[in-house]
This record gives C-alpha cells, sequence and structure tokens, in this order.
C-alpha cells in the first residue's frame, strides 16, 4: 500500500491504472515516478517510451534532463548558506568576487555559466544579490542563446520586476563556486543529499 499525502492508501495495481489512463489521455509519452513513504520507496515505475521515433521503452534508469527541477533544491541550499552566513541575501554578488568580472571565462568546454565577460561594459550587474537571483528578479534574460547576439546582459534594473531567469541561477552558482572555491555539487552532497 501507497500512503497518500492525506493518509488515505492507494494499491499499487490501482496506481498504475491510474496513471496509464492519465498519460494516454494527456498524450504524455514517457514519465518515470518514484514514491517515497517515510524515505523507503515504496513505488516506482516507468511508463511509456524514451524515444518515439524508435518506440524503445523508458526505463527507471534512463537519464532525465532535469532542467529547472534543480532550482527548488538550489534554493535551499543558498539559505543553508545564508543561515551558515557564508551568503548575505542582499549584499550585491560582486562584493564576493576577487577580480573584475569580465575575467571570469568558461574554464572548460561544458562551462558556458562561468563566461561573463559580457557583462565587462554592464552597470547594472553590479547591483544584483542573491535574493534578486533566487526570486528571478536579478534582470537576467532565462539564457543568453535566446538574445539575438547570444549575450548575456541585464535587460532591466535589478530587484524592478519579475522575469524567470536560468542565468540568475548559473550567476548566483558562479559567485558561490568562486567565494567558496567549492563546486554547488559538493555543497549539495554536504548540505542536502547526504543529510
Amino acid at each position: 500500500m501507497i500512503k497518500r499525502l492525506d493518509g488515505s492508501r492507494i494499491e499499487a495495481q490501482e496506481l498504475t491504472s491510474r496513471i496509464e489512463e492519465l498519460t494516454k489521455k494527456a498524450n504524455v509519452y514517457g514519465l518515470a515516478i518514484a514514491i517515497f513513504n517515510d524515505r523507503e520507496i515504496v513505488y516506482s515505475r516507468a511508463f511509456g517510451v524514451k524515444r518515439t521515433d524508435t518506440g524503445e521503452p523508458l526505463r527507471m534508469d534512463t537519464v532525465f534532463y532535469g532542467a529547472s527541477l534543480s532550482k527548488a533544491v538550489s534554493a535551499v541550499l543558498m539559505m543553508k548558506l545564508v543561515e551558515d552566513g557564508i551568503l548575505d541575501l542582499d549584499a550585491p554578488l560582486v562584493s564576493y568576487l576577487d577580480r573584475p568580472i569580465d575575467t571570469y571565462k568558461a574554464s572548460r568546454e561544458k562551462a558556458w555559466h562561468e563566461d561573463l565577460t559580457d557583462l565587462k561594459d554592464d552597470v547594472l550587474h553590479k547591483k544584483i544579490a542573491a535574493r534578486m537571483c533566487l526570486s528571478h528578479t536579478a534582470g537576467f534574460p532565462n539564457w543568453r542563446w535566446y538574445e539575438p547576439d547570444q549575450k548575456l546582459r541585464v535587460k532591466f534594473e535589478p530587484g524592478s520586476q519579475y522575469s524567470y531567469s536560468g542565468e540568475g541561477f548559473t550567476f548566483l552558482q558562479v559567485v558561490v563556486e568562486n567565494l567558496t572555491h567549492r563546486s554547488l555539487e559538493d555543497w549539495m552532497k554536504e548540505k542536502i543529499f547526504e543529510p
């Protein structure tokens, strides 16, 4: 039996049938689910296909692109760093950097987010604080590659309006990693996943 959030229970087969029905109605091609009760996996199942062109079935070990699912966990981590006095929510993030913004370049091919050189002549980035990155009010676009010239820029006065931004989270990541000389992955393990 699987315990629901409201305390009621459901049999695994009934849940499987409901999920199959819902995914068919919604034209969901692939879905993987794991349900935990009291920190124990009580249900896990993959539904549908990994690729529609080949019909290859989805499996529980299929790797999914996590995208914005990580933002909630990253926000919890940042708040733990605030609690520990490592990060101030309202301090300008550039105050944590030990060198000019235009010297931050990608350290490896897949580290495009570390490249802050486009901000060299931008004065608005100096106003961005962690709170703004976490609340999507930093002024960055969602992603630089959606811009016509694919350059990173602050598009409006930081803190003045909401605009969903993955760039804000990656900017905060770069600052925290440079401040602490530790990767976000290491911080996640220590502060979130291992505990």
